[in-house]
């Protein structure tokens, strides 16, 4: 599965939640997510599949250590900065067990994540690409010499079966299916083996 592209942004904010002005908050937020834009331009990733995430660094005036708090979407107004305020409370209450509610929130840095989502890459194996042919090739299994056929991975067509001893062999791998054992080729190109399934 990929990772989506992420990059991280901070900008120091010393600000209280009472003091804090929602259009310098806007501003922070909007330089910074040009910067991200910038990036996932040179990343080439489409508008469609970026995301951002934003968020303060919050604590109480006197503290010495800080919450993440998420921030809503723009556009930002006062309410914007007394939500932000109610839910580093709340997060308060749920880490420390406690909260002071009555107590100004210091908004210390703003943070940004831009993210370019990368889709799931759908590996498929094409079958039935190649004329097959096919040859033996004796090989010792268990303590017994026995004769195993030989085919070009490239060549087997969707819904082929077939039992061992049998070799499968492509440019990166040699696939052995012993005796008792059936491959069978899905519709996506890749070889499953089954024990004691008959042809």
């Amino acid at each position: 599965v990929p990772t989506d592209l992420r990059r991280d942004y901070v900008q120091t904010f010393y600000v209280t939640s009472e003091a804090a002005d929602p259009d310098t908050l806007r501003k922070t937020f909007k330089v910074m997510e040009a910067d991200g834009n910038a990036m996932l331009d040179r990343a080439g990733i489409p508008a469609e599949r970026r995301r951002f995430e934003r968020s303060v660094d919050a604590r109480y005036v006197r503290q010495s250590y800080e919450l993440s708090i998420p921030v809503p979407d723009p556009p930002f107004d006062p309410e914007t900065l007394g939500t932000i305020a109610a839910a580093f409370h709340e997060r308060h209450n749920q880490t420390y067990g406690h909260a002071n509610p009555g107590e100004p929130v210091q908004f210390v840095n703003a943070r940004l994540s831009a993210v370019g989502v990368i889709p799931p890459i759908r590996i498929r194996q094409e079958p039935g690409q190649a004329a097959q042919t096919e040859s033996a090739r004796t090989v010792w299994l268990a303590g017994a010499e026995m004769t195993a056929s030989v085919l070009r991975r490239e060549g087997l067509e969707a819904g082929f079966s077939r039992a061992g001893p049998l070799i499968v062999e492509s440019l990166e791998s040699t696939v052995l299916v012993p005796p008792g054992w059936t491959a069978r080729m899905d519709a996506d190109g890749y070889l499953h083996l089954n024990r004691g399934e008959t042809q």
